[in-house]
């Protein structure tokens, strides 16, 4: 008995030993940052963890009020030390156990950015429909309880309302009138609702206004393209001009030479020449305009001085 005893005091660690020490560390991270903080580090730490989150907070700024909108910067600005936090998590776990790559996880990202993009559509189409027919129900409501006490609409809400001309113009341009929010809705909420709604335009009729911008500019470019020659198709013709400047009217036969040379159309080749012919026209009836004036000033002066 005396000569076992050693050889078990020497016996190492056994497996078991290691793998409880591991879930005691797991145990105290678990306390400090939460039974799932392991996979909240793997999402933090993924590639398209940035567009998860870009997802994520449009789905929440769309109708949330103006005077709201700080709480999510205010949030996002502080990510960067929650972030900090559960990467050093995420590294020490790893140095701990063999890293791999979670097929699962990465499935679970895209699949939860997808649904976070169409969740976002979908509010925005309740906003635009759903919205409408709740003001329509509250209308309802509304007459209905002006049919059992008989008071009137407006003198129920004087008392919450002090809209002024400005506010009344921009409910026209922006069609809150004609929904009927003004009737039953205070100030303070009419006021967040118009704000939301004009920044809205804003910027729906400034995205708009760029794409017309752009088409625009787009096409005057595509029609000076389209519209004007190579240098070296421009000097053929302007030789052949030249050359045959007492009668610049090409045959059949020359325009088809002229095609040939020049790679261009029928129709181009008969548009360039009518072009130029009106463009030499101008210039000889300017010139033949100044040499008139110059022999009248001329003759005028000669006048004069038989007359001294």
């Amino acid at each position: 008995m005396d000569k076992k005893a050693p050889l078990l005091a020497k016996q190492p660690f056994f497996p078991a030993d290691a793998c409880l020490q591991k879930l005691e560390r797991e145990e105290a991270y678990d306390e400090l940052f939460g039974a799932d903080a392991g996979m909240k580090a793997g999402i933090i730490a993924h590639p398209l963890f940035e567009q998860l989150l870009t997802a994520h907070v449009a789905c929440l700024r769309v109708g949330t009020p103006l005077e709201e909108q700080h709480i999510i910067d205010s949030a996002l600005a502080k990510r960067h030390h929650v972030a900090a936090k559960y990467l050093a998590l995420l590294t020490h776990l790893q140095s701990l156990s063999q890293p791999n790559d979670d097929q699962e996880l990465n499935d679970f990202m895209v699949n939860y950015i997808l649904l976070l993009e169409s969740f976002k559509e979908k509010i925005l189409d309740h906003l635009h429909t759903e919205a409408s027919k709740a003001i329509i129900a509250c209308q309802e409501i509304e007459q209905e309880l002006f049919n059992l006490t008989g008071v009137s609409k407006v003198s129920s809400h004087k008392k919450f309302t002090t809209m002024t001309q400005e506010d009344e113009k921009l409910d026209n341009e922006l069609g809150i009138s004609r929904l009927g929010i003004s009737s039953f809705l205070p100030y303070n909420i009419q006021k967040t609702l118009r704000d939301h709604l004009r920044k809205e335009l804003k910027q729906e009729l400034k995205k708009d206004y760029h794409t017309k911008l752009k088409e625009v500019h787009d096409e005057i470019v595509r029609k000076r393209r389209a519209g004007k020659l190579p240098e070296d198709t421009t000097h053929i013709l302007k030789n052949w001009w030249i050359s045959h400047g007492k009668w610049p009217y090409p045959t059949e036969e020359e325009k088809a030479k002229l095609m040939a040379e020049t790679r261009l159309d029928l129709k181009q080749i008969n548009n360039w020449f009518s072009n130029q012919r009106k463009k030499d026209w101008h210039i000889k009836r300017k010139s033949s305009k100044g040499d008139a004036s110059s022999c009248i000033s001329t003759t005028s002066s000669l006048n004069c001085e038989e007359e001294s």
